[in-house]
């Protein structure tokens, strides 16, 4: 039964169905149907869209047609952090000393985020990466908790020099938000990458 299962296995998204032999175009209504019943992601229309670009890129080498545990891999690599907090922390603030990183990325679990319950978690993110030199604001955010489970997904588009995506999965609100900013930020550099190396 959809969404019956855990949505997705750490670091990435449950790899079930890439043996089911059904195969789904990578029109951006195939995508929304896909990642909700078959990971339990209930993506944003805007996110949907922004998904089924990515797609068309993959989907010229597979004969216009894409497989459903393709586009699960696909999604996770794209959008959801494969690395440590604390390993991104030091990518996305490569010009700071690690300890003093260190010692951010723990003010950003610290009491502080309990005490201030009336603000959104990802604002709260944003402003200790841009007390550390990383600029980042959120454009809109997005949250659910995945089937039955109480792991949330949070769903940010941020304007990190341009407006991108980022998901992060966790089992507290703080600790998805920032992996959803932390992944905004990573896919943002790759973008770039990709276009100054094209």
């Amino acid at each position: 039964m959809p969404g019956s299962r855990p949505a997705f296995e750490e670091p990435g998204l449950a790899k079930a169905t890439q043996a089911r032999s059904h195969f789904l175009g990578a029109g951006q209504d195939a995508v929304g149907h896909v990642m909700k019943a078959e990971y339990s992601l209930d993506l944003p229309l805007e996110l949907q869209i922004d998904f089924a670009q990515v797609l068309q890129v993959h989907v010229g080498s597979a004969a216009g047609r894409i497989d459903v545990g393709q586009i699960g891999d696909i999604f996770d690599r794209e959008y959801m952090i494969r690395k440590r907090t604390t390993a991104l922390l030091l990518q996305c603030a490569g010009s700071r000393s690690s300890l003093w990183l260190a010692s951010a990325g723990f003010q950003l679990r610290r009491s502080k985020f309990t005490r201030r319950p009336h603000r959104d978690p990802a604002v709260l993110c944003a402003e200790q990466l841009a007390a550390m030199g990383v600029e980042v604001d959120i454009l809109s955010r997005y949250s659910h908790y995945l089937g039955t489970s109480r792991r949330l997904a949070v769903y940010l588009r941020c304007m990190v020099g341009s407006p991108v995506w980022g998901v992060g999965i966790a089992d507290d609100a703080v600790s998805a938000s920032l992996r959803a900013v932390l992944s905004a930020i990573s896919r943002s550099r790759r973008i770039t990458e990709r276009r100054s190396s094209s």
